[in-house]
């Protein structure tokens, strides 16, 4: 760009000329030229020099990316984190929702799988106490008749029919289920306090 003063020949991004000292006019400096806003960085407090094409940048000190915003004729500068953590948190309230919806079925259909388990199980015990009754009775009639051996034999079979039926109540199957459905309902309200801090 040439002084209109002295006719030197100047840098582009001159606004005195170098020779004279003149103040170059506005129309010989470039039209294309970039202006500079310097800013300090939030992260380390580094001088930036932002140009007005610059929409987001790294930190040359500290190597954190940033957003530039522009507003009301203000520039300010916003750690491109920030803008990550509100996105983490919508992906995290969103993965909750999510999660509520799959637990609360998980949980209705263990509730059901538990009911009909239960339900089974009651039927065995009611049937493994009226073959216990039944062989006590045989067996009493057979000490009453004085039949030994016979007697013996069902006192045994009325034992191991005692001992069957302590093993159904001790069914781990029903132990299990419960032990699931208190750890999904646990995930469940861990879940929904997540959604209400959103």
């Amino acid at each position: 760009m040439k002084c209109t003063n002295c006719g030197k020949e100047n840098n582009g991004t001159n606004r005195y000329c170098s020779d004279c000292g003149s103040q170059l006019s506005v129309s010989e400096i470039p039209k294309n030229q970039n202006t500079f806003i310097t800013l300090s960085c939030p992260s380390c407090g580094g001088k930036l020099q932002i140009t007005n094409d610059m929409d987001r940048f790294a930190c040359s000190h500290c190597g954190n990316e940033h957003i530039v915003r522009r507003s009301g004729g203000t520039v300010s500068l916003a750690p491109v984190v920030e803008g990550l953590r509100k996105v983490q948190s919508g992906v995290d309230k969103t993965a909750s929702e999510l999660a509520i919806v799959r637990l609360k079925h998980e949980i209705e259909e263990l509730e059901e799988e538990y009911s009909d388990l239960e339900s089974h199980l009651e039927e065995i015990r009611k049937f493994w106490v009226s073959i216990i009754i039944v062989l006590t009775i045989v067996a009493l009639f057979a000490l009453f008749a004085r039949v030994w051996i016979l007697a013996a034999i069902v006192i045994l079979l009325d034992i191991g029919a005692i001992v069957i039926r302590q093993r159904v109540n001790d069914n781990g199957e029903l132990a299990q289920d419960e032990t699931t459905l208190e750890r999904l309902e646990s995930e469940l309200k861990q879940h929904e306090r997540i959604v209400k801090l959103s």
